[in-house]
Formats: structure tokens, sequence, C-alpha cells
């Protein structure tokens, strides 16, 4: 389910669908068992259905309740971004940068091109945008490993994690800045929510 918004305790998220694309039947007072990663830390909490609407788009409303579990998993937030970019191994490999962080980020490649060996060494270039300055960046690389082509709606792309090296002042700060403002659209509301019901708790 896709979370469009916050108000409170109470979460606005997207209808859940069937692999046929049928809504999956849910009732008021239902109790549904919820789980998300956010920022750095991922969630797992129940939430109890208020209401169904269809306008403007199928959606829920759902309340959480006050048992939340929380655990870190990541030093530094991801951004799920998508970025035209280029990874300069053995050549030029056009790719699209997927999430992004000040310490990586995740590359999606055509499945025909060649595979990337991990501990490979290589550079991504890329365009970033903060503040409505571009900032045109060449980040040295070690790739971590390939996650093969793991989005069955794209079966003829593979995707890659990577690893930043060394990077200068100027590229963590530009990086650090386009991250920020990512984030800051996509969590910042329900991270707050589920932080405070967690009680810091892990």
């Amino acid at each position: 389910m896709q979370v469009t918004g916050v108000h409170g305790q109470s979460i606005i998220v997207a209808a859940p669908v069937q692999s046929d694309g049928s809504l999956v039947p849910l009732l008021a007072g239902q109790v549904l068992v919820c789980r998300t990663f956010q920022l750095t830390s991922a969630f797992r909490f129940t939430a109890v259905v208020l209401k169904t609407a269809f306008e403007p788009f199928p959606h829920l409303h759902l309340q959480l309740k006050k048992e939340v579990e929380h655990r870190q998993i990541r030093s530094a937030p991801r951004a799920r971004v998508t970025v035209r970019a280029e990874l300069h191994a053995t050549g030029p490999l056009p790719c699209v940068v997927c999430d992004l962080s000040t310490g990586g980020a995740r590359v999606a490649l055509d499945i025909a091109t060649f595979a990337l060996e991990k501990g490979k060494s290589a550079r991504l270039a890329m365009t970033v945008e903060v503040l409505q300055s571009k900032y045109v960046l060449e980040l040295p690389v070690t790739v971590l490993n390939s996650m093969g082509p793991t989005d069955s709606r794209h079966p003829n792309v593979t995707f890659y994690g990577l690893k930043f090296d060394k990077l200068s002042e100027r590229e963590g700060l530009a990086l650090h800045g386009y991250v920020g403002e990512h984030l800051l659209r996509e969590f910042h509301s329900l991270w707050q929510m589920l932080m405070a019901a967690s009680d810091f708790g892990v």
C-alpha cells in the first residue's frame, strides 16, 4: 500500500489491489498488520481500518494503534529517486539511479549489459539539482552486489548496489542536499508519527 497522507494518528493509503488489478476487500473495523521502511528504520505496527473511500481514487483511512515495533536498519537515510546516469566501468553504461544516500546508491541497468563483478571499481556520473542549482557529479564507487532483475514490471533490468568511495566535500554536500530534499517530501510526516508511537524502542 502506498501512503498518500498522514494526519495525527491516522494514515491515508491507496487501497491495495490483487494481481488481477481488483481491489482487496476490506471493511471498517478490520485490523491490519503493516510493515514499512522509513528513513533509516523498519517499523511493524497494527492499524484499524476506519473507513474506505473511492473518490478521487480508492483509498483507506487507517487508525494507528499504540504498539509499534522499531528497528534501525541503516546508518544513513536513502531516498527513492529516478536519475539518469552513466556508470563508467570498462566503458560508459547508461543506467538509472533508483535510490540514493550519502553512502551509496542502487542503479538499474539493461540486463543485456555485461555483468558487473562484486568489488569492481567504477565511476558514477550524474547531475542533481539542489535549491535550483545543478551539480554535475562523477562519483568513485565500488560494486557491492548484484540484485538481479528484482522488479517483475521490468524483467529486462538488473539492479546493482554501489558504495561511494572518498567523496570530496562538494560531492558530499550536493548528495546530502539532494537526498534531504527528497526525504522531506517522501517520509517526514509518517516517520515522525511512527517514531513517536514506538517511543524510540528497538
